[in-house]
């Protein structure tokens, strides 16, 4: 069985850190901290930085500490990591953890750097389990309600021995890059070299997904693509003084210059207030060109009798259409691009049978849907994913008004860069024939919706519920005539309104190759994988 993953993975990625009220060996609930600062974490789910604030206490002896005679014990450290509750509601979406209490194996490892020291650094690994209660008044997942007690890692790393150098000693969580290589198998599939001085694993799903966090000193933007660079300071420290009995040659705190790293002082407060942007041309309101055509004596209507407008034949139309993508697991929002072509024959006479055929559409999925699932090693380059969709077209002033096209089988690529980071994925795929009935006016065909559930092995897929921002008609035809029908069709097509994922009900495949990504993580983020085909949206009859 291979592994899963994602978007809510992405926020689950979140759930390494974490405390509860069952804490492993060596776990202390009580610990006044001497330095708290803001980590940017990365996460290997969403490839993004989040916030999580890392904290450490520890005490150090002697103090003051005589040069080339004492060596400096730091001892009763602590280190704990805060995770927000709303990470952790993902989780429970996507089915990876449950109502009530949750228990969660973490393992981490913490730089701790020691100035002016012969030693400079030491690497302390810990594990611990962690816990999240979980509450859902009405037991639906993903409709609002859900709420999770935050998780607040707490433990105690083990005691280490320091040998000042010359001047003050200070101890502070680890710079950028002060971690050493993770062996294969410990946190992934390869050897993963941190970026930073804190990472943390936490294990979901039986071990299944590593939820892993390279975390340093730093706040991340807000889209989480980038992050602030700042300096952690010390959280202890030990005056240091030259042996009485020496010549004073007091190479004294010669070396006290922590210099902390000065280059990450990231500039941006210099955005230049932005262009004038000078409002823009009048646009005269071009009132003169008025004089609206005479139009003396209504043109008469009279339709030839038989004169048959134009014989009825083939039309061909194209269309392209936005929309916007919810899920089921995270409040994120994803936006994917539809392309629709398709043939219907006009002018139709009015209460007439007709098709709608020859539909040919295609679907651009955003990289960041596909890059989870290389970096959890779901799925690789060159892998074609299987999955399925169900699609829903709009056509006015028709009796049907809407209809839905399901178990639509679709065949995704998953390609890279040269660097090894994901491209965007464009899928084609065919729409069945339908067939349809006109009213009377002009009949337009319209992407109406689209849902996609993506399974990746977990208890609960993924929803993704599809609604378009944009309204053209891709193919339209003209009706002749005058309708039976009693109720006149609405001017202008109703404004759409998509069910939410949990109100349908998955009519293809529930079992997949694991992992097929389509239409919207973004997640998410987002990496997913095997499409499941989902009910339509709530349908429309005008």
């Amino acid at each position: 069985m291979r592994r899963q993953q994602r978007l809510a993975i992405a926020a689950l990625a979140l759930i390494p850190v974490a405390l509860i009220s069952v804490a492993a060996p060596g776990v202390s609930n009580s610990s006044v901290f001497a330095l708290s600062a803001t980590n940017a974490c990365k996460s290997n789910a969403t490839g993004k930085f989040s916030d999580i604030g890392i904290a450490l206490a520890g005490a150090a002896s002697p103090d003051p500490a005589s040069l080339g005679v004492d060596t400096i014990t730091l001892s009763g450290v602590n280190f704990q990591a805060q995770v927000p509750a709303t990470l952790l509601i993902a989780g429970y979406n996507l089915g990876l953890l449950t109502l009530g209490v949750n228990s969660i194996p973490v393992k981490g490892w913490v730089a701790i750097t020691g100035s002016n020291t012969v030693e400079g650094k030491a690497i302390k690994q810990f594990t611990a389990t962690v816990g999240t209660t979980i509450g859902d008044p009405n037991a639906i997942p993903g409709d609002g309600d859900e709420t999770a007690t935050p998780l607040s890692l707490n433990v105690s790393l083990t005691d280490s021995t320091w040998t000042p150098s010359g001047g003050n000693v200070s101890f502070s969580q680890g710079a950028p890059g002060s971690l050493p290589t993770i062996a294969a198998g410990q946190v992934a599939n390869v050897a993963v070299t941190p970026l930073g001085g804190v990472y943390i694993s936490a294990q979901v799903a039986g071990g299944l997904i590593k939820a892993n966090f390279d975390c340093q000193g730093g706040t991340s933007s807000v889209d989480g693509v980038t992050f602030s660079p700042a300096s952690v300071g010390a959280f202890t420290s030990v005056v240091v003084t030259a042996p009485t009995s020496t010549s004073g040659a007091s190479t004294t705190a010669g070396g006290s210059t922590t210099s902390v790293a000065s280059t990450t002082t990231l500039p941006g407060a210099t955005t230049t207030s932005g262009p004038t942007t000078t409002a823009g041309p009048t646009t005269s309101a071009g009132s003169t060109t008025t004089a609206a055509p005479t139009t003396t004596g209504a043109p008469t209507t009279t339709v030839p009798a038989t004169t048959t407008t134009a014989p009825p034949k083939p039309v061909d139309g194209s269309g392209t259409y936005t929309s916007t993508c919810t899920n089921s697991v995270t409040p994120d929002k994803s936006e994917l691009v539809w392309k629709a072509t398709g043939t219907v024959i006009s002018p139709l006479a009015a209460d007439s049978s007709f098709k709608l055929t020859n539909q040919k559409w295609s679907v651009t999925v955003p990289a960041g849907v596909f890059q989870t699932g290389i970096n959890f090693n779901l799925i690789q380059a060159g892998q074609s994913l299987v999955g399925g969709l169900d699609l829903a077209i709009q056509g006015t002033n028709t009796v049907q008004g809407t209809q839905d096209s399901t178990g639509i089988v679709l065949a995704i690529p998953v390609t890279v860069d040269g660097a090894g980071a994901a491209l965007p994925s464009t899928i084609e795929f065919t729409v069945p024939d339908s067939t349809w009935t006109s009213k009377s006016g002009t009949i337009d065909f319209t992407f109406y919706g689209g849902n996609v559930s993506v399974s990746i092995g977990l208890p609960k897929p993924v929803i993704f519920v599809c609604k378009p921002t944009t309204s053209a008609p891709y193919v339209s035809a003209l009706v002749i005539g005058q309708s039976l029908a009693i109720t006149a069709p609405p001017a202008t097509a109703p404004p759409v309104t998509v069910a939410t994922g949990r109100q349908l009900a998955v009519t293809g495949p529930t079992e997949s190759l694991l992992v097929q990504v389509l239409i919207g993580l973004l997640f998410l983020d987002l990496g997913y994988l095997v499409l499941s085909v989902l009910r339509s949206p709530r349908r429309r009859t005008s």
